[in-house]
């Protein structure tokens, strides 16, 4: 029989829930859940930490996060800060 790691024998659901998601983009939101728990929960032993921490970076590494697009990044625009553009600088000046 092998060796259980901490995850598999003190947090069973967390292991159940990296087996699922591992893979899968979702699973560096998982990770990122879990690193900004709103401190209700119990705090992970230091331990378990290592590991969850240890396959964030394995995961990471073969399922790279993809930048979010936006509609800027799509379309070339910025709607929410407008550029400041002086509506007469192409008009010539006469005097």
């Amino acid at each position: 029989m092998r060796d259980r790691s901490v995850l598999e024998t003190r947090y069973p659901g967390m292991a159940h829930a990296i087996t699922l998601l591992w893979g899968h983009p979702e699973m560096n939101e998982y990770f990122r859940k879990l690193w900004l728990a709103d401190g209700s929960q119990t705090p992970l032993e230091p331990d378990a930490m290592s590991e969850l921490m240890l396959l964030a970076q394995v995961h990471l590494h073969i399922v790279p996060e993809k930048l979010q697009r936006t509609l800027a990044s799509i379309y070339g625009t910025a709607y929410s800060a407008p550029a400041k553009r002086d509506v007469w600088e192409d008009v010539t000046w006469r005097r």
